[in-house]
């Protein structure tokens, strides 16, 4: 929706406005020039704001607490460690499950991985 919105705003100023109502070419170019300068800039700032922004940290209430732990390695099979999984994951509100239905965990940490997040490519967060 609103990369429709960008693209029927784009054609409006350049094809109604620009190219119809303007009549003078110099003009028109200047209107046309400025406008892409704007949008260029507004894309590098966009790009440099994603790419600089430091990601925060994972709230603490994500990680297990030891006795968390203990009961986790204490698990004998998957099954029931999923089961587990899914009991911490109930409690810390997450939502998001993996390919295979099962929660979001990882091994390193020791941590329900939060919803949308990139966790953890060997645990830079």
């Amino acid at each position: 929706m609103v990369v429709g919105l960008f693209v029927w705003a784009y054609y409006v100023y350049i094809f109604v406005f620009s190219g119809s109502l303007v009549k003078e070419g110099a003009l028109r170019f200047a209107f046309s020039t400025v406008f892409h300068l704007l949008l260029l800039l507004l894309c590098l700032w966009s790009f440099v704001q994603t790419t600089v922004t430091t990601v925060p940290p994972i709230p603490g209430y994500f990680g297990l607490s030891e006795s968390d732990q203990r009961l986790l390695e204490q698990c004998a099979d998957d099954e029931a460690r999923g089961e587990f999984l899914d009991i911490l994951e109930e409690n810390r509100g997450a939502l998001t499950r993996g390919p295979s239905g099962g929660v979001r965990f990882c091994e390193r940490c020791q941590q329900v991985k939060p919803d949308r997040a990139h966790h953890c490519s060997q645990c830079r967060r």
